[in-house]
């Protein structure tokens, strides 16, 4: 397994936190194919993950350009 450095933030210099995108992908096409339910699950897990992405304390990899 790669090891990467950690990534530090703008904020308080520490690690930020891994971004969720590839669960949130998961839960979005889980939604449309066998339960609507996850859809909003879906929908608020990526708005919080955006979120902290622009405060700058999760990994900003996730975010699309």
């Amino acid at each position: 397994m790669a090891q990467y450095p950690p990534q530090f933030g703008p904020g308080m210099g520490g690690p930020v936190q891994p971004h969720r995108g590839t669960m949130i992908l998961v839960l979005g096409i889980l939604s449309l194919v066998l339960c609507p339910i996850l859809g909003p699950f879906a929908w608020v897990m990526g708005n919080t993950d955006m979120q902290e992405m622009a405060a700058g304390r999760m990994d900003r990899s996730g975010e699309l350009s």
